[in-house]
């Protein structure tokens, strides 16, 4: 349970753009359950979307170009 919220606070900070904190939210996430493969993904989209600053508009919607 204690993944699940680290979790959900990390996707609330993704959703917010406070990418640092999502980070770190994630970070734990995956600490706790190694196996769970959605939150190194979010953090890789957290440090694209930190360099690559999307527009104010953003829906917090991630669209993906490639396969």
């Amino acid at each position: 349970m204690e993944a699940v919220n680290y979790w959900n606070s990390g996707l609330q900070y993704y959703r917010l753009g406070d990418w640092d904190r999502a980070i770190r939210a994630f970070r734990e996430a995956a600490a706790i359950n190694v196996n769970d493969k959605l939150p190194p993904m979010y953090i890789q989209r957290c440090q694209h979307l930190m360099e690559n600053p999307p527009g104010e508009d953003w829906t917090g919607v991630w669209v993906m170009k490639t396969k």
